[in-house]
């Protein structure tokens, strides 16, 4: 029987942003909280705002994507709700933040403007209006307004049923991961986390604490359709998904709940095991011993600078050995 708990772990550290990587965001995140702030300040009417990160980044939950691309989201918050449209203090941000990055062009979202960094990261900016004694910020909305939202009140309630939990962060990390390579259109970060802390089953093993997790949400989207947000604004996070979006998450859970239950039996050995988690779970994912092995040789036939020894064995020692020709390498066949 396969028991990839230590894997599992392994892949939650692969599943980081780099340090090269969150540096870039720290940098950029400041950059335009600078630039917002010298803009609102001079700005009649306006109280100076106030930053605070939220969102997957404050929760510990960013994951790097296949595309090894990530975002940030960078609530604006304003002490005085001014005399105009929550759309019209959007569009100020918009304008403001418009050419901020070379050649990629920022977009005005319903609920936030989000400032794009070329095949790396995104930036997004929800503006908020916190006047003393309301009990709940109030999101800039395009087309509407307002509306409640309360970020912090979520975080607050993340924090306190995952403290001292770390299984269950980890749990959220790889539902995600297996979204983002499933591609099809799935339920959003925020539902992934909101049924990975209510469904959660815990297990020594991350493998088996997936697979129980799994099978509970399972159990619960077969017969009610909602993810509804446990804080303000207690709205149904999955209301964008239509039926058909329904039943391929559905099959789509069936399909993962029947993969990891084939890697968890007795009839698969560890190595297999990561061979099919690869497959599910995306590139960052532990390789076998075999598929790292035929990774390195592609590297090393990809790079030009290899040998071939008298036995045949490809190397990157050049006694006793022939130069190859360079040619691409695709693998081998069974």
């Amino acid at each position: 029987m396969a028991n990839l708990h230590s894997t599992f772990k392994q892949f939650n550290l692969e599943l980081k942003i780099t340090d090269t990587k969150d540096k870039k965001l720290k940098g950029a995140r400041k950059a335009l909280a600078d630039k917002i702030t010298a803009f609102f300040k001079e700005k009649e009417g306006y109280s100076t705002p106030k930053f605070w990160i939220q969102g997957s980044f404050q929760m510990g939950t960013t994951i790097r994507t296949e595309s090894d691309e990530c975002d940030l989201d960078l609530g604006v918050y304003f002490s005085v709700i001014p005399e105009v449209t929550g759309e019209t203090i959007q569009k100020h941000v918009f304008d403001l933040v418009d050419g901020h990055t070379k050649n990629v062009t920022p977009n005005h979202k319903k609920r936030c403007v989000r400032v794009n960094y070329a095949g790396d990261f995104h930036i997004d900016l929800p503006i908020y209006f916190f006047e003393e004694g309301m009990p709940h910020p109030k999101l800039a909305v395009k087309g509407q307004d307002f509306e409640e939202s309360d970020p912090k009140q979520f975080y607050e309630w993340f924090n306190e049923q995952c403290k001292g939990m770390p299984q269950k962060i980890r749990l959220i990390r790889y539902l995600k991961a297996w979204a983002d390579k499933h591609k099809r259109k799935m339920p959003s970060g925020l539902a992934m986390t909101v049924f990975a802390i209510q469904y959660y089953s815990a297990d020594e093993r991350d493998d088996l604490a997936l697979l129980k997790t799994l099978k509970n949400i399972k159990s619960y989207v077969s017969v009610t359709w909602s993810c509804i947000l446990p804080t303000c604004p207690n709205n149904d996070v999955l209301v964008r998904l239509n039926n058909d979006q329904k039943l391929n998450f559905i099959d789509a859970l069936d399909e993962l709940i029947t993969k990891i239950e084939e890697v968890t039996s007795n009839d698969c050995d560890d190595e297999t095991a990561k061979d099919v988690c690869c497959k599910v779970f995306g590139r960052y994912f532990p390789l076998s011993n075999k598929a790292k092995s035929l990774v390195e040789k592609a590297m090393l036939m990809n790079s030009g600078n290899h040998f071939t020894a008298p036995d045949g064995t490809i190397t990157k020692e050049y006694d006793g050995t022939i130069k190859n020709k360079p040619h691409k390498f695709y693998g081998e066949k069974e």
